[in-house]
C-alpha cells in the first residue's frame, strides 16, 4: 500500500475495514487518559485505528520495525483502559489486540473492491474524431475499458 494520503483514504473509504473494525471494537468502553470518562469509540478513532494498523502491517511487510514491535499501534495507544464487553475487567490494550487489527487489514485487502462506473456517458464522437482510427482507442484508456 503506497504512502500517500488519498490511496489512503481510497482504501478506507471503499473497502471493509472500517466496518469490520467497528463491528470489533462496537462493545468497547475506552478512557484514553487517567482521570477522563470512559466512553465508546467514536468513527474517526475507529479510521485513526485503521491508519494506525496499516501503518503497523506496512512496516512490518517492509522490515521497518522489530520482530516483536507493534509500533505504531502500541505506543500511541498505550494510555488506553479498554473493557472489552459488560462485565469484563479493563485491561491495557494488549500484543493481542494489535494482532487482531492486523489481521483485520488483511481481511480488508484480500476482499474486493467495488468501485461504481463514472456516471458520465461518453458524448458521441465528432467528425474529427470518427475519422481518427485510433480514437475508439484512446476513449477505452480514458474510461479504463
Amino acid at each position: 500500500m503506497s504512502e500517500s494520503k488519498e490511496d489512503f483514504s481510497f482504501f478506507i473509504e471503499k473497502s471493509v475495514l472500517p466496518e469490520n473494525l467497528a463491528l470489533h471494537v462496537q462493545n468497547w468502553v475506552v478512557q484514553r487518559e487517567a482521570g477522563k470518562k470512559p466512553s465508546f469509540l467514536k468513527q474517526d478513532e475507529i479510521n485513526h485505528l485503521a491508519f494506525l494498523a496499516v501503518t503497523c502491517l506496512r512496516q512490518k511487510a517492509l522490515g521497518l520495525q522489530k520482530v516483536n514491535s507493534w509500533s505504531p499501534l502500541l505506543p500511541v495507544l498505550e494510555n488506553w483502559v479498554i473493557q472489552r464487553g459488560a462485565g469484563e475487567t479493563p485491561t491495557k490494550l494488549t500484543e493481542w489486540d494489535c494482532q487482531d487489527f492486523v489481521r483485520l487489514v488483511l481481511k480488508a485487502l484480500t476482499s474486493p473492491i467495488y468501485v461504481s462506473a463514472k456516471e458520465e456517458e461518453p458524448s458521441l464522437p465528432e467528425k474529427a474524431e470518427a475519422e481518427d482510427p485510433l480514437h475508439l482507442l484512446r476513449q477505452h484508456l480514458l474510461l479504463g475499458l
